[in-house]
């Protein structure tokens, strides 16, 4: 036994020293025909291998790298099959097969100057290959030089008079003069001469439907199902035709006998989902995913399609649990990430979704829809000119994006900037002029100019669409009142409102028209009708309450407005504005203690909130706190470092009241970038400058300022002690005197007045 054992073991060593001692030849022969054999049985992956085996022995394999860049593209890897192809090229020049293979990679990826150069190498070897003179006509077709494409197409059916692909390029050229009869003669050719390919029939169905010859089309569709009564693809175009014309019985049949004829194909029931889903029948549409997803539980698309499906339909946690296997499966997975950013931005995680969305532009820096959400993340930070510069990426790659556009028009209109807003929103308009958002837009803009006639039209062309949506009443209720035109306003807003009587943004414009008109008791009553309604809804109790707290303020009953106010604190602790009213009548009764009380409780409510911490700031200023008001305008800068308000505050308390000039200018110059045009900003920037002795820096803010708000003693007093500063005495004086002319006692009226005497007793001294 044991010398049984030891003859075998002697064998397999014999066997594999004599495997080892393969030539390389014999190796790469061994791998070839592996590979051939892999290729014939479909076998991709395997064939794939026992190439790159060839060719890791010779890397200059002409035939390895030939049939490589076939499996290739079998394997579906264009990328891959690209290079392969290219090496090939290398290696054999003239090498036909990859010249066409390479003209066509450069057709679709928008190169036709490169695909131009290889076509012309083998045409000069071959000028009657067809199907590189087809490419050619394509690449013509690409450049939109139809005259060098037509007679291409002619010499390939002088060559070949039947090709089906000649044709129908013929045909769109045709087509495209307008010679309408000979386009729908060749195609009748190409069904005549295609046998029982399909194609050239659906060709001329697509001809039929561009020139809205519906019955036409229908017919050649009918016929091509009853002479390929077992092709289920031919019944979903079918069904997708129906539907275009609005026969949806005719269609949901067309798309189930696909499902009958294909029942273990995929494609059936997406599109009877998809048909679903757009005919608002989710039950039915949601069956389908499921059958589908059934037959190819692998399948990553139809398991995010399923999951888009479920998203749309508010269904969160189903599509999460969707995505998450399939990123699982494949954790790269584009379109599931996609969706993956999209329903975090829905959940209002827009960090979490921007760096996916970062990713995704990365990798695809060309696909629109990434962009666009970007944009929509990047306006919900409050990042807007990331968000425009998103918008306007995913505008470029799709001029057609309408969400892009309406979405970059909304960011234009936030900041005013009408005439971009408009501008957009009327090319979405010129595409769809029943476009609602655009509609919205285009009035909004109008009336953001001041061109209110447009804006009505805009307004009722809203109602016109939609009449059962609130918001082209409440637009046109709301001009009516900026308008004061109240009686006309109350109609559209009751209207919005008896749309849906929950619309807080309605309620509240109708009853400040109704304190604007001092009808005080018909704002009470439409209050305590309002709390009826929505008792139950402790938000919208708050809101209210705050509203009726409005009345009772106009009415200067204040601790009935205070009395409101607390209620409403009451229904919605985290509610601001309850708080910021409350504290606005404790300082109007000048109540600073109860007023400081309620900015701190807010602060302990909402943390992040800046307008607390300036109000706080004001107060302690007025009390001469200085250092107390500078630690509440820091605080709000933390916050929000380009709050302008606190950086004014601060900028003028460190260059009044301290030697940190640098510091001071920093904020100022944050301030004015914000409010460029507040002529508070100007005075103190001006005097930043003046303090650090830039005089000419100073005198023209304070003049830019003066400008705006002529009366203001103040500002004449810098203005004066910055032409002091520069030594315009005479300038100094005229300013100094108005200031004191405006207000003999305004805060800095002594050093105006010692200034005044310094320029005196100095003119008096040095006489010129």
């Amino acid at each position: 036994m044991h010398i049984k054992i030891k003859s075998v073991f002697f064998i397999l060593i014999a066997l594999t020293i004599l495997q080892g001692c393969k030539t390389d030849d014999e190796k790469i022969i061994s791998h070839l025909d592996k590979g051939n054999a892999y290729f014939v049985a479909e076998q991709f992956k395997e064939a794939e291998i026992e190439y790159r085996n060839v060719i890791q022995i010779n890397p200059g394999h002409l035939e390895a790298w030939s049939r490589l860049s076939e499996t290739m593209m079998k394997l579906g890897d264009p990328r891959s099959a690209f290079q392969a192809y290219l090496k090939v090229e290398t290696l054999d020049p003239g090498n036909p097969e990859a010249l066409i293979k390479l003209a066509g990679f450069f057709l679709l990826g928008k190169k036709p100057d490169k695909a131009k150069e290889k076509l012309d190498i083998l045409l000069e070897k071959e000028p009657e290959n067809i199907e590189a003179l087809f490419l050619k006509a394509q690449m013509f077709t690409q450049k939109k030089d139809l005259e060098q494409s037509e007679p291409l197409y002619d010499k390939i059916l002088a060559l070949d008079p039947d090709n089906v692909k000649a044709l129908h390029g013929l045909a769109r050229i045709k087509n495209f003069h307008k010679k309408f009869n000979e386009a729908e003669a060749l195609l009748l050719k190409a069904i005549a001469s295609a046998g029982n390919d399909v194609q050239p029939r659906l060709a001329l169905v697509s001809y039929y439907i561009s020139k809205k010859q519906f019955t036409d089309a229908e017919n050649q569709l009918l016929t091509a199902a009853e002479e390929n009564p077992e092709n289920s693809n031919l019944q979903i175009i079918l069904g997708n035709f129906f539907f275009r014309m609005r026969q949806e019985k005719s269609a949901e049949d067309a798309y189930l006998k696909a499902i009958q004829l294909a029942p273990n194909a995929v494609k059936p029931y997406m599109t009877a989902a998809n048909f679903y889903d757009i005919t608002g029948r989710e039950d039915e549409a949601l069956g389908m995913y499921k059958q589908a997803m059934a037959i190819a539980p692998d399948n990553l698309s139809v398991k995010t399609a399923t999951a888009r499906f479920q998203y749309k339909n508010k269904n969160i946690e189903a599509a999460e649990t969707l995505i998450a296997e399939a990123l699982d499966a494949r954790p790269k997975f584009g379109p599931a990430r996609m969706l993956k950013s999209e329903i975090l931005a829905y959940k209002n995680a827009f960090d979490q979704a921007l760096a996916i969305l970062v990713e995704l532009k990365k990798e695809e820096p060309k696909a629109p829809r990434t962009h666009y959400f970007m944009a929509l993340c990047q306006t919900r930070l409050n990042r807007n000119e990331q968000a425009k510069s998103s918008a306007m990426k995913a505008v470029e790659l799709n001029p057609n994006y309408t969400n892009a556009r309406l979405l970059l028009a909304d960011i234009h209109y936030q900041e005013r900037s009408y005439g971009l807003a408009q501008e957009q929103a009327q090319t979405v308009l010129k595409r769809n002029p029943s476009d609602y958002r655009a509609v919205l837009i285009s009035a909004n803009a109008h009336m953001g100019t001041g061109d209110l006639e447009p804006a009505e039209k805009g307004f009722q062309t809203l109602i016109n669409i939609d009449p059962n949506n609130p918001v082209g009443y409440y637009r046109m209720g709301l001009l009516k009142s900026y308008q004061k035109k109240y009686d006309q306003a109350e109609p559209s807003l009751n209207k919005a409102l008896e749309i849906n009587p929950l619309l807080m943004d309605v309620f509240t414009l109708i009853v400040r028209n109704s304190i604007a008109q001092n009808k005080y008791t018909i704002a009470h009553q439409r209050c305590e009708k309002q709390l009826e309604l929505t008792q139950d809804k402790p938000n919208l109790v708050c809101v209210i309450h705050n509203l009726e707290a409005s009345v009772f303020t106009a009415e200067k009953k204040m601790d009935k407005a205070k009395e409101s106010l607390n209620k409403a604190m009451e229904a919605n602790p985290d509610f601001p504005q309850s708080y910021l009213s409350i504290a606005r009548i404790y300082l109007a009764e000048k109540d600073q203690e109860n007023a400081i009380a309620i900015y701190r409780a807010l602060i302990e409510k909402q943390p992040k909130m800046e307008l607390p911490h300036i109000m706080l700031g004001t107060i302690f200023d007025s009390r001469k706190q200085y250092d107390k008001a500078a630690d509440q305008y820091r605080k709000a800068l933390a916050i929000n470092p380009d709050f302008a308000p606190a950086a004014n505050n601060l900028a003028y308390h460190l260059a009044e009241r301290t030697d940190q000039f640098d510091e001071a200018l920093k904020y100022a110059r944050i301030a004015k970038s914000k409010l460029p045009n507040d002529p508070g900003i100007m005075d103190t920037l001006g005097l930043v400058y003046y303090k650090k002795g830039l005089y000419g820096n100073a005198i023209s803010e304070f003049l830019d300022s003066i400008e705006l708000i002529p009366k203001n003693p103040i500002i004449h007093f810098h203005l004066g002690l910055a032409y002091d500063g520069k030594g315009e005495k005479e300038l100094a004086q005229n300013a100094l005197k108005h200031a004191l002319q405006l207000d003999s006692q305004f805060e800095g009226a002594e050093k105006a007045k010692e200034v005044l005497k310094e320029i005196e007793v100095s003119a008096f001294t040095n006489p010129e």
